[in-house]
């Protein structure tokens, strides 16, 4: 069943369960989205839209978002995720993107999909930077159910680990000293932008992302919130207890776990490559928001 209409559709049916994953191109002001729809076999019994990062935490996200929305999408539920404008594979420049052109996305992406639903369970997804857009997407929708997956809780928290991860890489490659953080601003604004380790930051985005802040939703109704805290301290990150206590004052229904096991772009064993369904990050992360999201889903039926 194609819920949505889109274009230069291509279509991947799963034998196995009846489903179907659709990849196309919709309309945004004239610039194109990309936009992967998961399909269960039968009629959803709910949906949910996933909003990925940018940089460096896309790529490395992209794979469990996949995993996430094809496990979903077993279970009964409608996801779509997406590229934002000006990244990925969707269309425009990248130097234009920003928080809201972001949130912009997100919410067409969403509408259709909670058009189709007529009121079942809808839950909203982000990782990394894309919990800044999930939890105002979630607010304006008025989402069932908001999870965020090492969610950064603001911008200026972003751009520390920008920063950061630049410097890294540029240490790890020994040569020239490092490029400071007052360097990397002083070149964004003459040229626009800056390289992250292959990928642009604009001098627009920056300005727009820094002030930016998680604001635990006052604005909606009470939602089932899930954080899920990422890395190898086995214990959730101060940051992200003091963000589930604000979702928590807001009036949510508010929970963080850890996941835990080490970031790494690819992991060696004597046996060769691990599969990302097979690291322990990845497995833990899935793991907890299943569960999590059957018990939503179920409860809100129920309700």
């Amino acid at each position: 069943m194609n819920m949505f209409a889109g274009t230069a559709q291509a279509v991947q049916f799963n034998p196995d369960t009846g489903g179907t994953e659709t990849a196309e191109y919709i309309d945004k002001n004239g610039e194109r989205i990309l936009v992967y729809s998961h399909m269960p076999g039968g009629e959803p019994s709910g949906g949910a839209l996933i909003c990925g990062s940018f940089g460096l935490a896309f790529s490395q996200n992209y794979r469990r978002e996949v995993l996430l929305a094809r496990s979903l999408a077993d279970r009964g539920i409608a996801v779509r995720r997406f590229h934002y404008r000006g990244l990925g594979e969707s269309s425009g420049d990248s130097n234009e993107t920003s928080f809201e052109s972001m949130l912009e996305d997100a919410l067409c992406v969403a509408g259709p999909l909670v058009a189709e639903l007529k009121g079942r369970p809808f839950a909203i997804m982000g990782t990394n930077w894309g919990a800044q857009i999930a939890s105002a997407a979630a607010e304006q929708l008025s989402a069932d159910a908001l999870a965020l997956w090492d969610p950064v809780v603001s911008g200026r928290d972003l751009f520390r680990q920008i920063f950061r991860a630049r410097w890294a890489g540029q240490f790890s490659r020994g040569g020239s000293t490092p490029t400071t953080s007052a360097e990397l601003l002083e070149a964004m604004q003459a040229n626009g932008s800056v390289d992250i380790l292959g990928y642009p930051l604009s001098h627009r985005f920056y300005e727009d992302a820094l002030p930016r802040q998680i604001d635990g939703c006052p604005e909606t109704r009470s939602m089932s919130v899930l954080i899920v805290s990422m890395g190898a301290r086995g214990r959730p990150s101060k940051a992200h207890v003091a963000l589930r206590d604000l979702f928590a004052d807001k009036g949510h229904d508010a929970d963080v776990v850890c996941a835990a096991g080490d970031e790494t772009w690819w992991v060696s064993t004597s046996d060769g490559f691990v599969p990302e369904e097979r690291r322990p990050l990845t497995a833990s992360s899935l793991e907890a928001t299943l569960s999590w999201m059957e018990q939503v889903f179920d409860g809100s039926q129920e309700g």
